[in-house]
């Protein structure tokens, strides 16, 4: 952050603020020059660590290394090097620890965040406390994005603020939301990637992915259970589901008799969608087609 000194506030908690799924409470900029102890001194007791001791955090933290180099180590992840543009992601109960190179030193910006989508972001393997740092593509909007939450720490309220939060998670997604080199482009998530596509281009009669795995000279059950892992569902429900939705975008946007959207969609019969449909969403397609198009009295 040029000319602005370093600085570290702690914010009071917002009481809706993790409503809106992100609350950074609190944030900090550092240089430490070559040669001077770190960390700094004056930080609350339950966040202050020694390279011998390590901590433990209770939210999640995101640092992100400006300049410089150092060393990370966590019990998770082992011991490894940070290096300028790589940001670390500090998680909560996670024994850890990280040092500036001491005859190089570093420049740091760190927010400390909670909120209910971090714990099911870590819960769905999106984040994951054994893959803890990433490079930043793109250090200007990594900058950027540091930059307006770190002013909104300092600079506005004693508490935090959704928009900060969101900017936080915009961060989040710029860092973890894109696969890794090592998986994103192996053959497995590559083929997924374009199974993904082809089912939702053909609900209505999908490809046998049988037929598909052995094209690309992967097994079935192999393909299956990865596929399962990536999405979360099995091949049978991920079609199941996409049709499901479509139906209901129908119901909502069109008069297609619900016939005739089943059978669109794919399904052998009125009465099989009419029971998938109620099991899915808990009410039955026409309760929901009138509910939803009700015009206001």
């Amino acid at each position: 952050m040029p000319g602005v000194p370093d600085f570290f506030r702690y914010l009071s908690p917002s009481p809706h603020a993790e409503c809106w799924g992100v609350a950074v409470t609190a944030g900090g900029a550092y240089r430490s020059p070559a040669g001077r102890p770190y960390p700094p001194r004056g930080h609350p007791a339950d966040h202050q660590f020694t390279w011998e001791q390590g901590r433990v955090l209770g939210a999640f933290q995101m640092l992100f290394l400006v300049e410089g180099e150092g060393r990370f180590e966590s019990r998770e992840a082992g011991l490894q090097p940070l290096a300028a543009g790589q940001v670390l992601l500090l998680f909560p109960h996670t024994w850890h620890r990280y040092e500036p190179t001491s005859d190089v030193g570093w420049r740091e910006f760190w927010i400390e965040m909670r909120g209910p989508v971090l714990p099911r972001l870590q819960k769905e393997g999106l984040i994951d406390p054994a893959s803890p740092v990433r490079a930043c593509t793109d250090v200007s909007i990594g900058s950027t994005l540091f930059e307006r939450i770190l002013r909104s720490v300092r600079d506005d309220s004693p508490r935090s603020t959704p928009l900060a939060g969101a900017w936080a998670l915009e961060l989040l997604a710029q860092l973890f939301g894109t696969p890794t080199e090592e998986t994103g482009g192996s053959p497995i998530a590559q083929a997924i990637a374009r199974a993904e596509r082809l089912l939702e281009a053909q609900l209505a009669k999908p490809p046998p992915l049988e037929d598909f795995a052995r094209e690309l000279g992967l097994g079935y059950s192999y393909f299956r259970r990865e596929f399962k892992r990536t999405t979360g569902l099995s091949p049978g429900q991920y079609v199941r589901r996409l049709r499901l939705e479509r139906a209901r975008r129908l119901l909502g946007a069109s008069a297609l008799p619900i016939k005739v959207i089943a059978e669109q969609l794919g399904f052998s019969s009125e009465f099989h969608f009419s029971a998938a449909f109620k099991q899915q969403f808990h009410v039955a397609p026409a309760h929901w087609r009138n509910a939803a198009r009700r015009a206001p009295r």
